[in-house]
């Protein structure tokens, strides 16, 4: 399969960016819009925490362990460090 860099951002209305990623990585023949929806709807996030622990469980391998924020490390970071994309 042959992909292609493709570039996407999303703007205010005034023209200010909201979001932006340079050279994704998408398949050849995808449209523009099609890269757009891959990169807005799935490398943009908001609000994740900036650290986690992984929760124990014994019945699945450790690589499928869910992750929750990490309270006491995040108490620990300045509040604009917390959470990010």
């Amino acid at each position: 399969m042959a992909f292609r860099a493709a570039d996407s951002e999303i703007r205010n209305p005034d023209g200010s960016i909201v979001f932006q990623l340079k050279n994704v990585d998408v398949p050849a023949d995808w449209s523009q819009v099609a890269s757009d929806v891959l990169a807005q709807k799935y490398f943009r996030r908001a609000g994740v925490p900036a650290r986690l622990i992984r929760v124990r469980d014994d019945d699945l391998p450790e690589f499928l362990w869910r992750s929750v924020p990490d309270e006491a490390a995040l108490a620990a970071l300045p509040e604009a460090e917390r959470f990010g994309g």
